[in-house]
C-alpha cells in the first residue's frame, strides 16, 4: 500500500481543513519538524482512515477530534499494486463514525 494524497480536517492539531499532502512522486520520505508540530498526527490520520481507530488512543477516537470541533474528516488516496482507492472517514463526538471506500478508475472515484 502506498499513500498518494491525504486531506485532514478537525483531527488533533489540524483544526481546519489542511491543504492536501501529496505523496504521489515520493518513494521514500521523512516527516520532520519540532515537537508538537503534528508529525504523529499525520501517521495517526492515515491509520484512522484505513482502520477506523488509532491504537495509541484505544477504541474511542473522540479525543482525536480537534478542540472546539464536533467532527473530524480524513480522506486518503492510496495505491495497492496497479489499483487506486480513496477512503473517506468521518468521526463525530458521541456518535458512530462513517466510512466510504471507492476505487479510483480513470481518475474518477
Amino acid at each position: 500500500m502506498k499513500p498518494t494524497r491525504l486531506i485532514i480536517e478537525g483531527f488533533t492539531c489540524y483544526k481546519d481543513e489542511q491543504p492536501p499532502l501529496d505523496f504521489t512522486d515520493l518513494d521514500l520520505f521523512a516527516i520532520t519538524g519540532p515537537t508538537g508540530a503534528g508529525k504523529t498526527s499525520i501517521l495517526d490520520a492515515v491509520i484512522f482512515a484505513l482502520y477506523g481507530k488509532v491504537p495509541r488512543v484505544g477504541k474511542s477516537y473522540g479525543e482525536l477530534i480537534a478542540l472546539g470541533r464536533d467532527r473530524m474528516s480524513i480522506v486518503l488516496d492510496f495505491e495497492v499494486g496497479p489499483r487506486r482507492f480513496r477512503v473517506a472517514r468521518t468521526g463525530r463526538r458521541g456518535r458512530s463514525g462513517e466510512a466510504q471506500l471507492e476505487e479510483i478508475v480513470n481518475g474518477q472515484a
